[in-house]
């Protein structure tokens, strides 16, 4: 998928920072200065030409966006990110494409028992919430485990109970789990999961989803769990 074409082009130039925001230009930039602030991508960003550390408790690459921080993606992209983005949301995303990718030759960035989402690890934390909207993600997972103690989690946009709207989860997913452990769990979902009470509206999920394990198997067209408004899901959300 063509992601850049998902978004209108940049709406803001170099020449018209809305006032207050700090341009974002690296992803370094992005993780050195995430706080409460507003955050305004300038140009597309790609991770795999930066020494970036995905260290926070999850795996991602930036920490967490706090209640009323903002980051705006400005319709542009962070291309070849190894793991999720942001680690925990309560603020607003909007206006970013990512993509993803993670192999077996990512193992240093993201072992066994852990999980990936494309834009936000935890969108939500305790009775806070954050919001994504206006987001695409384009991700490619394909691992292989002889060794799963608990299980490998997999979503398109963010994990937790925030909002998600108008976003769309391209998927090309591929686990393998070659161990004996039966009471393992792998699970896909292409929006949320843990999403129970999120609200995920006009949102749509495509691609494909492979999983072979002895364990547990589950796979979500939106959420693994039902949302405030699932009773929308099969019209306002697409699989």
């Amino acid at each position: 998928m063509a992601l850049r074409a998902l978004l209108p082009a940049s709406a803001f130039a170099a020449s018209d920072i809305p006032d207050g925001y700090v341009p974002i230009y690296t992803l370094a930039d992005l993780k050195e200065n995430i706080g409460s602030g507003y955050y305004l991508l300038m140009n597309d960003i790609d991770a795999s030409a930066e020494n970036i550390a995905y260290d926070t408790l999850n795996n991602a690459a930036c920490g967490t966006l706090p209640k009323g921080g903002v980051v705006n993606g400005n319709g542009h992209t962070i291309y070849n990110l190894k793991s999720t983005l942001i680690e925990k949301n309560l603020g607003t995303i909007k206006n970013l494409n990512v993509t993803v990718i993670s192999t077996d030759e990512d193992n240093d960035v993201l072992g066994t028992d852990s999980g990936i989402c494309g834009i936000v690890y935890y969108n939500s934390y305790g009775d806070d919430t954050g919001l994504i909207e206006n987001c695409n993600v384009s991700m490619t997972v394909r691992r292989s485990f002889d060794k799963l103690n608990i299980g490998f989690i997999t979503c398109g946009i963010a994990r937790g109970k925030g909002s998600v709207r108008n976003c769309i989860a391209d998927l090309d997913i591929d686990l393998k789990y070659t161990g004996t452990n039966k009471d393992s769990d792998i699970s896909v979902a292409g929006i949320g999961d843990n999403s129970r009470f999120a609200d995920i509206d006009s949102c749509l999920v495509m691609g494909s989803v492979n999983i072979q394990t002895p364990g547990y198997a589950r796979l979500a067209g939106i959420s693994d769990e039902d949302s405030k408004n699932s009773a929308n899901a099969p019209r306002k959300g697409q699989c």
